[in-house]
């Protein structure tokens, strides 16, 4: 008889859901174990296998990971690591290219840095791709957003 035992096993879904679960406990994100998770990212969870019973998981994993993401891009953003931050917006969009909130956060931190061109590049892109990927316009908040960036001199 065979036991198969799990605990010295790692696992990148494991890890993500440690590391949020650690933060809701304490309050307090694990930055080192978060980044190391960060430099194995590789694309969506699961997105080269085609079982029907993989759906579930990897858009919870997709979802958990936006999450991380998210948490990573609150922490950069208070200590003002501009590079982090961005990096960390940008594979939130990469993960989610639908996603207003996702464009909003891009468009709100290049403004912030003084790269409006940027801004302007990354709401431009994004309206492209929904209106030829959905046929839908962006959100009006996203919108807005680009206006009042757009018209700043």
């Amino acid at each position: 008889m065979y036991i198969l035992t799990l605990d010295h096993i790692q696992s990148d879904a494991n890890d993500l859901e440690i590391i949020l679960n650690k933060k809701e406990q304490t309050g307090k994100l694990d930055i080192e174990r978060a980044e190391a998770l960060l430099q194995d990212y590789r694309g969506e969870f699961m997105a080269t296998m085609a079982y029907p019973w993989i759906a579930s998981k990897a858009n919870l994993m997709n979802k958990l990971f936006t999450q991380l993401l998210n948490e990573l891009a609150h922490y950069y953003e208070q200590v003002q690591d501009v590079n982090y931050l961005e990096r960390s917006l940008l594979i939130a969009l990469e993960l989610n290219p639908y996603s207003d909130q996702a464009v909003q956060q891009l468009i709100q931190h290049y403004a912030n840095i003084g790269n409006r061109a940027e801004a302007i590049k990354i709401y431009r892109s994004f309206k492209r791709t929904l209106l030829s990927e959905l046929n839908v316009l962006p959100m009006q908040e996203t919108t807005t957003l680009f206006q009042t960036i757009a018209e700043q001199e």
